[in-house]
């Protein structure tokens, strides 16, 4: 019995080793388990039966998970617009070439770790107290890299699916036939492309605080019904130095798996001020990186750049140049027409007794955005005094 407690007991770090490589080769091995290809029949049958919990997408594959099986099915062969209606669409950021290094780094991080067990415990000696009391101090600190969070994990950057279209915005019948045929390529971009036909990779709306660039913005994804990514260029410019241009470069990854889409930075002239004079390392990295998305796109890629600024000479002219923001489209303060219709829009669900054409003689120099702060107030002040109207 004591030799066989003996040979256990010299025998017992090997055994140890040997059952954590087996539960993490086992763990790896689940996590890498292939997935099945299917077609588009077996695809529509698990839609239609709502088995589908979640989905994934990379630059080939969408990768469709169900309660208790995964499959994989091609990108081409599927409605992504449909799809993400329906479940959870993430974008997986992940090629064949790079799984493999992945795969290769795992296996030598393992090896790695186990030999550092084994070296460990040959050579560690026996703490005392004292330094086990110092070790659990140690070990309560926070990383760094907690204090400081994880870019990707709290600001995600996922699509939105816009409802307004271009009846819900008035006074903008000018900016509508400018915005009309990039609309119309985000619906049909075969029909483009087998005409040979290019259309501008970006379109720069510039006017004035408060007339609607972000609406109309808000109105072309509506009318496309494309995927819509919101970001203001003040949220690339980061503390952190390569924080701003890891943020363009994911947005410009998801844009571009989830095409045809729409990028929209408003306020873009925060990170997009011409270079030179007080310099700022981190705000021109954000702006090269931002340059180098927008000229590296395919022109199949249907992607369109949406940028909003009122302060258009504050622009970098590399940002302004053929290829990149070579449309740019001005959007000014209604005129009395624009603003009777700007009215009737933010009135009409509202109970009123109001000369609409009068009001609108009388509101010179208006936005839209005052317009309807100013119908907000009057039903606030009639809620006030009990009116049954406005």
């Amino acid at each position: 019995m004591k030799k066989i407690s003996s040979l256990f007991s010299k025998n017992r770090v090997a055994i140890l080793i040997s059952s954590v490589l087996l539960i993490v080769l086992g763990i790896y091995g689940y996590l890498k388990e292939e997935k099945a290809t299917i077609d588009y029949t077996f695809f529509k049958m698990l839609e239609e039966n709502n088995f589908i919990q979640k989905a994934e997408i990379d630059q080939r594959y969408i990768y469709l998970y169900t309660q208790d099986k995964s499959y994989k099915i091609a990108k081409e062969g599927v409605d992504v617009g449909e799809l993400i209606k329906k479940v959870p669409l993430e974008v997986k950021n992940s090629g064949e070439a790079i799984s493999q290094i992945v795969d290769i780094i795992i296996i030598f991080l393992i090896a790695l770790f186990l030999y550092a067990v084994i070296l460990g415990i040959k050579k560690q000696p026996k703490a005392s107290s004292k330094d086990e009391s110092k070790k659990a101090n140690r070990d309560e600190r926070v990383p760094i890299g907690s204090m400081l969070g994880n870019e990707d994990m709290q600001n995600r950057i996922m699509p939105i699916r816009s409802n307004v279209t271009f009846d819900d915005v008035a006074g903008i019948k000018e900016v509508k036939e400018d915005l009309e045929e990039i609309t119309d390529f985000l619906k049909n971009p075969m029909k483009y492309k087998n005409f040979g036909v290019r259309l501008p990779k970006g379109v720069l709306l510039i006017g004035p605080p408060g007339v609607g660039k972000t609406l109309i913005a808000k109105a072309v994804a509506g009318e496309a019904n494309v995927p819509f990514f919101y970001q203001s260029g003040s949220s690339f410019v980061q503390i952190y130095v390569g924080m701003g241009a890891k943020r363009v470069r994911d947005l410009f990854v998801r844009a571009k798996a989830m095409s045809p889409s729409i990028v929209f930075i408003d306020e873009i002239d925060a990170v997009g001020k011409a270079r030179g004079g007080f310099r700022n390392d981190e705000r021109e990295s954000t702006l090269n990186q931002l340059l180098t998305e927008m000229d590296g796109f395919e022109d199949s890629s249907g992607v369109i750049v949406i940028g909003a600024t009122n302060k258009m000479d504050m622009l970098d002219e590399a940002l302004l140049r053929s290829g990149r923001f070579d449309r740019r489209v001005f959007v000014g303060l209604p005129s009395l027409q624009e603003r009777a219709e700007i009215f009737k829009v933010y009135l009409k669900d509202k109970k009123h007794s109001i000369d609409i054409e009068k009001l609108a003689r009388i509101s010179v120099g208006f936005s839209g955005a005052a317009i309807a702060s100013l119908v907000n107030e009057a039903a606030i002040v009639a809620l006030k005094r009990g009116a049954r109207e406005i």
